[in-house]
C-alpha cells in the first residue's frame, strides 16, 4: 500500500466507455475500452459509497443512495458515455468528466472510503478524510 501527498492524481481513464451501472448500496461504474484499441484490456470498475453530485445539461442532481435509491436515476444516463477526463483533486475528491460534458464530483467523507477504483494500473482508494492510498502498481496514475 502507497499513501500520497495532497497532489493531484490523472487516473488515466480517457477512452473508456461506461458498460455497466449498478446500483445497490452505491454506485458502480464498470468501464471499458473500445475493442479496436486494446481486446486484452481489462475493464475498471468504480465504486462511489459516499452522496456524490452527477451534472447533466446544467443540472445537478444530488445522489445519496444511504437515504435514497432512487436519487441515482439520474445517473443511470452514464450508460455508454466515454471518459473524457478524470482525476483526483488534493482532498481526496473525484472528479469524472464524460461526452456531452456530463460530470460527476464525489467528494472524500471525513469518516469512510468515499470511493474506490480498481484498474489495471491497479487499486486506488479515498480513505476517510480524503486520504488516497494505491495498492499493487500506481504505475499508470499521473501525479500533479
Amino acid at each position: 500500500m502507497t499513501e500520497h501527498s495532497r497532489s493531484e492524481i490523472d487516473l488515466s481513464l480517457n477512452g473508456f466507455t461506461v458498460s455497466q451501472c449498478i446500483i445497490d448500496r452505491a454506485f458502480t461504474l464498470r468501464m471499458l475500452r473500445p475493442l479496436q484499441s486494446d481486446p486484452n484490456q481489462e475493464g475498471n470498475s468504480l465504486r462511489i459509497e459516499a452522496p456524490f453530485d452527477f451534472e447533466m445539461e446544467g443540472v445537478t442532481h444530488h445522489c445519496d443512495l444511504e437515504h435514497d435509491l432512487q436519487t441515482a436515476c439520474p445517473a443511470l444516463a452514464l450508460l455508454w458515455r466515454v471518459v473524457e477526463a478524470a482525476h483526483v483533486n488534493g482532498q481526496g475528491g473525484l472528479q469524472i468528466t464524460f461526452s456531452g460534458g456530463v460530470v460527476i464530483r464525489v467528494p472524500s467523507d471525513p469518516n469512510f472510503e468515499a470511493w474506490t477504483l480498481n484498474s489495471s494500473n491497479g487499486l486506488i482508494v479515498s480513505g476517510p478524510g480524503g486520504e488516497i492510498s494505491t495498492f499493487s502498481s500506481a504505475d499508470g496514475f499521473t501525479h500533479r
